[in-house]
């Protein structure tokens, strides 16, 4: 078994039942639900997408290898309405992302363990910190928190406050 941290982003549509059927398509194709962290809200990231993005942070158990994990996931995305455009970020309905399996480091065409970006991107750091504060980075050998504090990106990151946001559940 091997266990993997996955990071579920969306910006469009109702993106808590979107996450909530993500989850519910992850345990069909067999993969093990560990724990799941809180509901973040952050400002989007990146050129092309407006708004608040939403994510979450799943702790999985796997039977599978890498690639097939991603391979579940990208159409798990497909189906819930994600259409990738090369080259280009753009709102979406879900966007689900591999942070970190185990202590694996993949660095293949179109497929990166751990994931490229994570130590500049806040948003994925604050939901990581939640629920594994000392997980160690394996390319870097820093910890969630060390990384957090280290990070340039100065994005603010909060947990989502269900009852003030209609359209906004727990998952």
């Amino acid at each position: 078994m091997h266990k993997a941290y996955v990071l579920l982003g969306g910006n469009k549509g109702d993106v808590p039942a979107i996450f909530r059927r993500a989850v519910s398509l992850m345990q069909d194709a067999g993969l093990h639900m560990k724990a799941e962290g809180s509901l973040y809200k952050s400002a989007a990231w990146g050129d092309g997408v407006d708004g608040v993005f939403y994510n979450k942070l799943l702790i999985l158990s796997i039977n599978q290898e890498p690639r097939e994990l991603l391979s579940v996931l990208l159409d798990i995305e497909s189906r819930l309405g994600r259409r990738r455009q090369p080259g280009r970020v753009t709102d979406r309905e879900i966007d689900i992302d591999i942070l970190i399996i185990d202590d694996h480091i993949i660095s293949e065409s179109g497929f990166s363990v751990p994931h490229p970006r994570l130590h500049l991107r806040r948003f994925a750091l604050v939901p990581l910190c939640e629920l594994a504060p000392d997980l160690i980075h394996p390319v870097m050998g820093k910890t969630m928190e060390q990384l957090l504090h280290d990070t340039p990106d100065r994005l603010m990151v909060t947990k989502a406050e269900t009852d003030k946001h209609p359209g906004v559940s727990p998952i």
